[in-house]
């Protein structure tokens, strides 16, 4: 077994779920994520 971590656009979630569907991985968890970056962060 491995571990495979990926950051996907939420436009994009439905295409690799049916990828990952159709490869053979059945299960598999995802979390929702929002973050800011260091772009912003001299504006604050």
């Amino acid at each position: 077994m491995k571990k495979i971590e990926a950051i996907i656009r939420k436009t994009k979630f439905e295409e690799v779920k049916e990828a990952l569907l159709d490869a053979g991985i059945e299960w598999f968890s995802y979390y929702g994520v929002r973050g800011i970056g260091k772009a912003r962060e001299g504006r604050i």
